[in-house]
């Protein structure tokens, strides 16, 4: 692939934009060298072809590792959330707790007082 990815790259020097493949310099091919440009042309073509195959490729690859990894967020995402919520539970308990502690704390105080006169 790197030989084809050389070849494009050397291709598009030649003729930037255009499936040419003979530089301005060269002579116009003669009437029996007609097909062996044409050759030329369906190599070159042919080749860039692969190339955007390859590219098309690699993308559908790195399209996928990110889904990939947008997925495994998304559990984290619902992950967190869930442990969120139940430490947001386990706090409203806890306050609960403190507030009935308060409440025996108080209760006891004045029983104290009560039995201390």
């Amino acid at each position: 692939s790197q030989a084809g990815l050389h070849f494009l790259s050397s291709m598009k020097t030649l003729a930037p934009g255009l499936p040419k493949v003979r530089s301005v310099a060269q002579p116009a091919p003669a009437a029996g060298d007609q097909s062996a440009e044409e050759q030329e042309q369906a190599k070159f073509l042919r080749a860039k072809a692969m190339n955007l195959m390859m590219e098309k490729e690699e993308k559908m690859e790195r399209i996928e590792v990110a889904a990939e990894k947008k997925a495994v967020s998304m559990e984290m995402v619902y992950r967190l959330m869930n442990e969120k919520e139940h430490l947001r539970r386990m706090i409203e308990e806890l306050k609960m707790c403190g507030m009935m502690m308060q409440k025996e704390a108080k209760y006891l105080q004045s029983e104290l007082e009560v039995m201390n006169g």
